[in-house]
């Protein structure tokens, strides 16, 4: 289990988190419309990583694209990144001589590429790979190169995964203290880099090494540090679950196993996850000489572990429910189980020597490799010093043909110091067009800005499109595992003989099924309705107009830009306040339009309330209002903040474009300039407007802008 563990520890690093389907899908949405160049084939390796965990064949066949186009365009970090995912997919089938050969060709290309990142990821992961085949000084021997690398590049994050990697080489009872040094190490900097999430996992490991070694203070000391930074709780408690086990302390062990086993059943895959728990549980019961308990949870981790298929998890499952057996004494069982676990061992020790036999295999292709490459060099070197001959002998050829260029040079000069005249009239020329295509040029970066801000804009719709359908989904979610548990529970109800089953409780069950289905349809429904509005809102403009109910546009663009800021400033919050005019109903506008007015207004809005906050501390209350009103022919749309406002001195410029108050690198300035731009085509018109008060807008009172648009 240490050396499965180590190498997924490697794939979270070198991936990142699992994404979600709508990151699928806008990959692919992507991918439908670019072009063939270095965008698309990243499009192309982030499907590949998000597929790992869903489709092997689609992931394989993702990296395959991004490698066929990354040579034909000759994208050499695209080749090596999807080099590296054929690798890693190769690796999760089991081809591991397919997987070194990947990996070995995209360390090649990072070291042609001389980009440490790269070769510090590709030596980790080649590590990992002889690591989990059990070749110990090979892995150590990659690991420390990867270390070294990524120390070059000064990438903390990688340094910290390298440094995980080795200490779980070195975590075996014989070079522990090894083991401790490089933990230690990694802990350091996950502080510094405040990864509280690897440096929970590092805690973990220093506690058990503390507690192997029978420092229990110094191990529980470390697993509360790992419960604080916010790690896996389940794992965490399984931990001191066992050390109060081999304290001899079985209420408190018992206590926190029970604990990690309840929080193991409340994840996505909850029974496989809940093996290691009930096997801890088992093996403690046992200590007690509970025979009967620790039966029971032995029996359903052998249920779990059959069903995930995990052999070493059988192994010591077996392992244990031949001792508690034999214990009894219950020969018949004793004898079963032991039977099971010589199987599973043999099992084992060929699928060990499978992958022994496959390294020493690509190893002699490698070195083969190399002896080829060392002849091809001699032939080069060879052929080099034939060249530096030739050269010589050519050396005095080029000198008689020097000097007679010269000659020439001279002639060439004095004629066409006669034709000067005629080519200052062609330079004048070419001056002409050279400031015409400037102009052309000009525009066209103009016409890019604006593009560039119109797509920061769908950037922050984005973030918001998540955060809102996430609700919806989730109730999905969590009603199909209830219903899921419900029919387990009816299937065992209605499999009792007839005078045993309970009517009442199958009727009940059915009902709560039914209803549950009927939210997951609601939910389901709420989710496609949202997706629809998006898809919508989010296509490109016709410049048609339509009738829109100018109140859901306000509400609705409101709350997605309020949860995109809420993605990139995670401890911003913010009252919210609504007063719409219910006589309005729909107004003719080309709503992707007007949408993307009212979203930079209302991202300018809440960046000024937080930028406010950040200045003045929690005793500011952050606060924007957006109110519609009809106002005889028209209707007025009123965004107003309590940030600290716009100096009287730039009111004047703040509808220029590229004039923007933010600082360099947050703002191209386009953002109202576009939006001017947008509600004057609509015959409209958008000005800073006087607050409520009556008093015009001043530095430090907030501010407040009132979009102005006819109805007809």
């Amino acid at each position: 289990m240490v050396r499965v563990f180590n190498f997924l520890f490697l794939l979270v690093c070198s991936t990142g988190l699992s994404q979600t389907g709508n990151l699928v899908d806008s990959l692919k949405q992507q991918l439908a419309v670019t072009k063939i160049d270095t965008n698309r084939i990243n499009i192309l390796i982030d499907l590949s990583i998000e597929y790992r965990n869903v489709s092997l064949d689609s992931s394989t066949s993702y990296a395959a694209q991004a490698l066929t186009l990354a040579d034909k365009i000759k994208f050499l970090k695209g080749k090596g990144y999807a080099l590296k995912n054929l690798g890693t997919t190769d690796y999760v089938r089991g081809n591991y001589y397919n997987t070194m050969d990947y990996y070995n060709r995209a360390l090649t290309a990072f070291e042609e590429l001389k980009d440490n990142t790269g070769i510090s990821n590709l030596y980790n992961n080649i590590g990992a790979v002889y690591y989990s085949q059990g070749d110990n000084e090979k892995g150590l021997e990659n690991y420390l190169n990867g270390l070294k690398y990524a120390e070059y590049s000064g990438d903390n994050f990688r340094t910290l995964t390298v440094l995980y990697n080795i200490a779980g080489l070195y975590n075996k009872p014989e070079t522990q203290e090894k083991a401790k040094h490089y933990f230690l190490k990694a802990a350091e900097i996950a502080r510094k880099v405040k990864d509280f999430i690897t440096f929970s996992s590092v805690a973990v490991e220093l506690g058990s090494i503390y507690y192997s070694q029978k420092d229990t203070a110094k191990a529980l000391l470390y697993y509360a540090e790992a419960l604080k930074a916010g790690g896996d709780s389940s794992h965490i408690f399984l931990n001191i679950g066992k050390l109060y086990a081999g304290e001899g302390n079985y209420y408190l062990a018992i206590k926190n196993q029970e604990r990690a086993l309840s929080l193991s059943e409340k994840k996505e895959k909850g029974k496989f996850l809940s093996i290691n728990p009930l096997l801890e549980l088992g093996k403690t019961y046992s200590k007690k000489r509970d025979y009967k308990n620790a039966t029971v949870y032995l029996k359903k981790a052998e249920n779990f572990a059959l069903q995930s298929g995990i052999q070493m998890d059988l192994k010591n499952i077996y392992s244990n429910l031949a001792a508690v057996y034999a214990a009894i004494p219950d020969y018949l069982n004793t004898y079963k189980y032991q039977n099971l676990l010589a199987a599973i061992k043999d099992s084992l020790h060929n699928i060990d020597m499978d992958v022994k036999i496959t390294t020493l295999q690509f190893s002699n292709v490698l070195q083969r490799k190399k002896d080829s490459a060392l002849a091809v060099k001699e032939k080069e070197v060879q052929k080099l010093r034939l060249d530096q001959v030739t050269s010589q002998n050519h050396f005095r050829t080029y000198l008689f043909l020097g000097g007679l260029g010269i000659l020439l040079t001279a002639a060439i000069f004095l004629f066409r110091s006669n034709r000067r005249k005629q080519k200052v009239n062609a330079l004048l020329v070419q001056q002409k067009e050279k400031i015409e295509l400037t102009l052309s040029e000009l525009k066209s970066t103009q016409s890019q800005l604006i593009q560039s801000e119109k797509m920061a804009s769908l950037g922050e719709l984005t973030a918001g499109i998540a955060h809102e359908i996430q609700n919806p989904l989730n109730f999905v979610n969590n009603f199909s595992e209830v219903n899921a548990e419900l029919i387990d529970e009816l299937k065992n109800e209605t499999q009792k003989v007839e005078g045993e089953r309970n009517s009442d409780l199958e009727y009940e069950l059915l009902n709560d099924i039914e209803e549950n289905e009927r939210k997951i349809n609601h939910h389901g429904k709420r989710a496609d309705a949202i997706v629809k509005g998006m898809l919508q809102h989010s296509r490109t403009s016709t410049g048609q107009k339509e009738p829109t109910d100018i109140n859901a546009l306000c509400d609705e663009y409101l709350r997605l830009s309020y949860h995109g800021f809420r993605a990139k400033e995670k401890s911003f919050n913010a009252t919210i306040k609504s007063d719409f005019d219910s006589s309005i109903g729909t107004v003719n506008i080309i709503p992707q339009d007007i949408g993307r007015v009212l979203l930079n207004l209302y991202n300018n809005a809440f960046y000024a309330v937080n930028e406010r906050q950040k200045a003045e501390g929690e005793e500011f209350k952050a606060m924007v209002t957006v109110e519609t009103k009809k106002i005889k022919d028209s209707i007025e749309i009123t965004v107003t903040d309590n940030g600290a406002g716009i100096p009287q001195n730039i009111v004047d410029k703040i509808f220029q474009p590229f004039f923007t108050t933010k600082p360099t690198g947050q703002g191209t300035g386009l953002g109202l300039s576009l939006s001017y731009d947008i509600v004057k085509v609509h015959s409209g018109e958008l000005k800073v407007a006087t607050l409520p008060t009556g008093r015009q807008a001043k530095e430090g009172e907030g501010t407040s802008f009132t979009i102005q648009l006819p109805v007809t």
